[in-house]
Order: structure tokens, then C-alpha cells, then sequence
């Protein structure tokens, strides 16, 4: 036998995701039935099957990988409502039960691993304006307006982010067990006609500010048209570097790396000009020969205090 012992982080990645779906926390899919709910009798849920996370107290190394895997190959449901954005986590027992607990996202998630994850199922639940009362004490325009608010918050978060793989959007409009009497009711009172998903489809409008998902699918209470346009917005190519560079550079001191300040070759007649504006703004004198020439070739000298001619660009 050879006295070599090949370590984990040798084998190759395939292998070690197979590895690490034994020993870490991984989600399936589980189909519910539920015989008070005819509507959701093929329902599919995202369950956590909890493992153990010993693993990542082996080392440095490890940890980084175990990491990458366990946000970056498990689905992350999300449940946005009128007042939160909730991550819940549901998780399959020895007994074939399975609770489910929420936790706030942008709250409970750090920014660094929120970059990590890629799936996400996404719930908007849009209640009525009856519910809407009851439960947030708010109702018509005014719920809509809410929980586009959670949505954009949302959009906020994720549309920096590169690289995510599957986004599964399910809208939900209303109660689905609300009776065509109290429906009715709730239309007469908010003056709301049948143009209702029309209306209220609009609060997922800023998800079209992710960019570069590689799987987009828009289900629910949406129109056929409006699913596809945003499906394709979504799916729409990421250009290099789409953000302005103040941008870029506070999205990576959050994530908590360093940056290189990439400039032009033309960056020093560009703060020559900058110079010469500020210079403007404080009314020093400038000769006349800096007057007859451009920026490109004339420089001012902060430790003497006086303009000279200089070449720029060589």
C-alpha cells in the first residue's frame, strides 16, 4: 500500500460534492399532499436535510470548500410578504415530520455568503386587502406598494451578485381559499376590476434588475406575457463591470476583499483637467500660455505652486 494518502481537497470537485452530500446540510424536493388543500395537492417543497457541519472546523482550506458547496449547491427558499423577507428554513426529522422555521435573510445572512448562494425559489405572497387589514392593518394600493418595497430590497441585494444559477419566482395573488362572495366584496370596495393581475403583478417589476441568471422561470398569478419579459430580462448577459467604479468598490469592501484600481492609461490628463477645475474654483491666477493649450499638456505643480509645461503620456 503506498504510504501516500491522498487528501479530500485532491480529489476532484465531483467526487468531493458527492463526499460532502452525505456528511453536510443539502435540500431535496419532496412533493406534499394535503387533502384540506385540493390546490396543492402537487405542490413541491424544498426540504433540509440536516447533516453535520464537524467538517468545517478541520481547517482553512476545508472550510472555504465545504462553504462554496453547502450556498452554492443547495436551493434557498425565500418568502417575501407585506412586512418581511423571510428565509425559511424547513428541515426533514427521523419521524418523517418536517418543521420549518423563518429567519429574516438580509438580517440573518452575512453579505459575503449571500454572495455564495446561487438557487433561490422565491414566494411573493400578495394577500387581499380583507387579509391585508387584518393582518398588517393595510390594504389596497397601499399593501402592493409594501411589498414591492421587500421585493426591491431584495433586488438591491442580489443585483450586484454574479453567477446565479436557478431563480424560480411563484406569485401568489390573494387568499387562494378566499370565497367568490368575499371576493367580490373586496373588488366593489377598492373599486378594482378584472384587470386585478395586471395590477398587482407589478410588484416584482425590480427583479428585472438581476442580470445574468442562468435559469429563470416566473410562475403564478402573472400574465403569460409579462412572465416572459421578465424571464428574458433576467436571463439578459451581465456586461463587464456595469457598475460605476465608487459602486464596485463599496460592494467589495463589504465582501470583505481587497480591490485594484484599474485606470486608463489617459488617467493622468484626466486629473490634469481635474486639477485645472479646481483651480478654477478657488480663482487662481492661470497664465495665458496654460489658457492657449490643453489639458494633455500643461500641469500644475502643488509643491512649488506654479503652473509648468509638461509631457503627459510618454
Amino acid at each position: 500500500m503506498s504510504p501516500f494518502t491522498a487528501s479530500l481537497l485532491t480529489l476532484p470537485p465531483e467526487l468531493r460534492r458527492e463526499v460532502y452530500s452525505y456528511i453536510l446540510p443539502t435540500t431535496t424536493t419532496f412533493y406534499i399532499r394535503n387533502p384540506l388543500a385540493p390546490y396543492a395537492s402537487s405542490n413541491k417543497s424544498v426540504i433540509w436535510r440536516r447533516g453535520s457541519t464537524a467538517l468545517l472546523r478541520t481547517s482553512r482550506a476545508l472550510y472555504n470548500d465545504c462553504i462554496e458547496y453547502i450556498y452554492g449547491s443547495n436551493t434557498f427558499v425565500l418568502t417575501i410578504s407585506y412586512d418581511r423577507l423571510t428565509f425559511k428554513f424547513r428541515f426533514l426529522l427521523a419521524t418523517g415530520l418536517a418543521p420549518s422555521k423563518d429567519y429574516s435573510f438580509l438580517e440573518h445572512f452575512s453579505a459575503r455568503n449571500i454572495a455564495r448562494i446561487r438557487n433561490y425559489s422565491i414566494t411573493v405572497d400578495h394577500v387581499d386587502s380583507y387579509t391585508g387589514w387584518i393582518k398588517y392593518n393595510c390594504g389596497g394600493s397601499g399593501l402592493s406598494h409594501g411589498i414591492r418595497l421587500r421585493v426591491q430590497e431584495l433586488a438591491d441585494a442580489l443585483s450586484v451578485m454574479d453567477g446565479i444559477g436557478r431563480l424560480y419566482v411563484r406569485f401568489v395573488n390573494s387568499n387562494l381559499i378566499l370565497d367568490d362572495e368575499k371576493r367580490s366584496k373586496v373588488h366593489a370596495r377598492d373599486g378594482v376590476d378584472g384587470t386585478l393581475t395586471e395590477t398587482t403583478q407589478m410588484v416584482i417589476e425590480p427583479l428585472r434588475s438581476l442580470l445574468g441568471v442562468r435559469d429563470a422561470r416566473v410562475t403564478g398569478a402573472v400574465t403569460k406575457e409579462f412572465a416572459r419579459g421578465l424571464e428574458e430580462a433576467m436571463m439578459t448577459p451581465r456586461q463587464a463591470y456595469p457598475l460605476r467604479t465608487e459602486r464596485r468598490h463599496d460592494v467589495y469592501a463589504r465582501a470583505g476583499g481587497g480591490f485594484r484600481d484599474i485606470r486608463s492609461s489617459s488617467h493622468k490628463s484626466f486629473r490634469t483637467k481635474q486639477k485645472l477645475a479646481k483651480a478654477q474654483k478657488q480663482n487662481r491666477p492661470i497664465p495665458q500660455w496654460i489658457r492657449l493649450r490643453t489639458g494633455n499638456t500643461i500641469r500644475y505643480n502643488a509643491k512649488r505652486r506654479h503652473w509648468r509645461k509638461t509631457r503627459i503620456g510618454i
